[in-house]
């Protein structure tokens, strides 16, 4: 959500009060640091994905996406903000891109487990079932924090000597204990930019001042090693 800049403005249908999900905002964080950097923002998150779900991304990549041409290169600079880990997904057999979500969005079938699914109103709903199942019965912080460092040093290390720069950004403090293991440094100054009073359209997600002020706080981290 806070990747693809859910509720912002240009993503926020006014007249119903709901969020849209054709397209990223144009204020989310990864449109703002390449504005920056002036270079062309390809930004492929989705709300509601699970760390499994960001690392299948990103390791399909291409094919993920629907763009099989694409490959990685050294002009790159890939910036992931790693998401809670209460959350999670199966990927689904070999139906790709099957259509979830307005035809502009394509991606693999992914069947998203969440709390917020759990606690959903929505009785019709299999993903309120599904992740009600998954979180009473096996959902367990430790196995999902080490599955969670698994994830990131395997995209580390399969990044590397692929692209030009990669950063991995943390959102909160809960990525503990770390384990010895662990060969990935983290950004993670999301969580130190104050909130309070920024929110977006749906008074929950992050406003564009949070955006803005994090793509700055990135572009000052990255610009003098590009």
């Amino acid at each position: 959500s806070n990747t693809f800049g859910q509720a912002l403005p240009d993503v926020w249908d006014h007249s119903r009060s709901d969020p849209l999900f054709i397209k990223t905002s144009k204020f989310s964080w990864p449109q703002v640091l390449a504005n920056k950097l002036n270079i062309e923002c390809v930004n492929k998150s989705r709300p509601g994905a699970s760390n499994k779900e960001i690392w299948n991304s990103i390791l399909n990549g291409p094919q993920y996406w629907k763009q099989p041409k694409e490959k990685y290169s050294n002009k790159h600079i890939v910036i992931i903000l790693w998401t809670f880990i209460n959350r999670f997904c199966f990927l689904e057999s070999d139906d790709y891109h099957r259509d979830i979500r307005p035809k502009e969005i394509r991606v693999d079938e992914v069947k998203q487990l969440g709390t917020w699914w759990a606690e959903s109103g929505d009785r019709t709903d299999e993903r309120r079932e599904n992740s009600k199942i998954f979180f009473k019965y096996f959902f367990n912080e430790g196995d999902l924090l080490m599955d969670f460092y698994l994830r990131v040093n395997h995209v580390d290390n399969f990044l590397k000597g692929k692209v030009k720069k990669v950063v991995h950004c943390l959102q909160d403090d809960l990525y503990k204990p770390e384990p010895e293991w662990n060969n990935v440094e983290f950004y993670d100054e999301w969580k130190n930019i104050d909130d309070t009073y920024d929110k977006a359209e749906d008074g929950i997600h992050e406003g564009i001042d949070k955006h803005e002020k994090f793509a700055t706080s990135l572009y000052n981290e990255i610009i003098d090693e590009l």
